[in-house]
C-alpha cells in the first residue's frame, strides 16, 4: 500500500471506531486484541479484499509453492496499539495457516512484530508487507509512546477451490 492509502485506512477505522462506540477487544478469545474487522469499514472494504487476493495471496501462492486458488481469506483487521489499550501482544500462533501484517503508520516507539525463531524484531516501512505462516509463534513488540497501527490478514489453505 501506498503511505496515503494507509493514512486513509487508519482515517476510516478511527472514523468507524467514533461510531462504533470505540475500539473493541472481544473478537478474539485466546489472544484478544483492540481491533475492527474490516468487512465493517464500508469505504475501505473492497480496496483491501481486492489487493488481497490480487497482490498478496499470489506472494504467498508462489512463495510456499501453492495454488493460489486453494487460499482465502478467513479475517483481515486493524489493529490498534495505545497506551489507553492495548501496547503489546503476547507470543503466540495464530488460527489460520499463514498471516500477513502491514503497517499503517511509524508515529510510535517501540512496536514491531518478533518471530521466536528469529533474533530480529521485524517493522518494515509503512505499507510493506509481512507474510509468514500462521502457526510461527510470534508477538507483538510493546509500543513505548505514541499509537501503532496495522492491517493484518488471516489466511487458509483449503483442500477446495476459495471463492
Amino acid at each position: 500500500f501506498t503511505k496515503k492509502y494507509c493514512l486513509r485506512i487508519i482515517y476510516e477505522a478511527e472514523r468507524y471506531a467514533i461510531v462504533s462506540g470505540g475500539w473493541k477487544n472481544d473478537r478474539h478469545t485466546k489472544y484478544p486484541t483492540y481491533d475492527i474487522d474490516v468487512r465493517k469499514i464500508y469505504s475501505i472494504e473492497n480496496f483491501i479484499y481486492n489487493v488481497t487476493y490480487s497482490s498478496i495471496i499470489p506472494q504467498i501462492a508462489e512463495k510456499f509453492n501453492l495454488e493460489k486458488e486453494y487460499l482465502g481469506v478467513s479475517e483481515l483487521f486493524i489493529v490498534k496499539y495505545c497506551k489507553e489499550g492495548q501496547t503489546k501482544l503476547i507470543e503466540h500462533t495464530d488460527s489460520c495457516d499463514f498471516s500477513f501484517i502491514i503497517p499503517l503508520n511509524k508515529d510510535y516507539v517501540g512496536g514491531g512484530t518478533k518471530f521466536k525463531f528469529l533474533n530480529d524484531i521485524i517493522d518494515p516501512d509503512i505499507g510493506n508487507c509481512t507474510i509468514f505462516c500462521g502457526q510461527h509463534r510470534h508477538k507483538g513488540i510493546e509500543i513505548k509512546s505514541g499509537e501503532r497501527y496495522i492491517l493484518t490478514g488471516f489466511l487458509i489453505y483449503g483442500w477446495h477451490k476459495c471463492l
